[in-house]
């Protein structure tokens, strides 16, 4: 059972498949997050530190795969629900000191963004950034920027 984690049913379904893919080193998928994510939370529950986290679902703000050449609308669409669904998550739950914790799929990378809405900051840990470009914002993914801008 997953609790909190706004947008998300309340079951993950973990297959003999997405069992073996960790100890393969495979792609992960949304299923190991929410995995993750929900014991994540049942920590924070422990602690007494749930006030301080929201967390968004992975598949309610990362891009599906690629949309068909004559399919503007529909792309269109689902980016605007994306936004539509951030913006319900904060104005529902966000207060003063609280983070949101966003995976983010980028293709066949997850990122991992911490937000605070209350102070419009968004944190961005990519494990994969390069050095180079620290300070520069070309590691952010400007599709997640937008979404959150908007």
């Amino acid at each position: 059972m997953l609790h909190k984690i706004d947008g998300q049913t309340t079951h993950i379904y973990i297959g003999r498949e997405e069992i073996f893919q960790l100890p393969a080193q495979a792609q992960i998928g949304v299923c190991h997050i929410m995995t993750y994510m929900l014991l994540w939370y049942r920590r924070c529950q422990t602690l007494g530190l749930v006030i301080m986290f929201g967390f968004l679902c992975p598949s309610g703000i990362s891009p599906v795969p690629k949309f068909k050449k004559g399919d503007v609308n529909k792309a269109m669409e689902h980016r605007m629900n994306r936004s539509r669904y951030i913006a319900i998550v904060f104005n529902r739950s966000a207060t003063k000191g609280r983070i949101f914790l966003a995976p983010y799929n980028v293709g066949r990378h997850w990122i991992l963004y911490v937000i605070d809405p209350y102070n419009s900051i968004v944190y961005f840990m990519d494990p994969l950034h390069n050095d180079k470009n620290k300070g520069t914002g070309n590691g952010v993914c400007e599709e997640l920027r937008t979404l959150i801008e908007t």
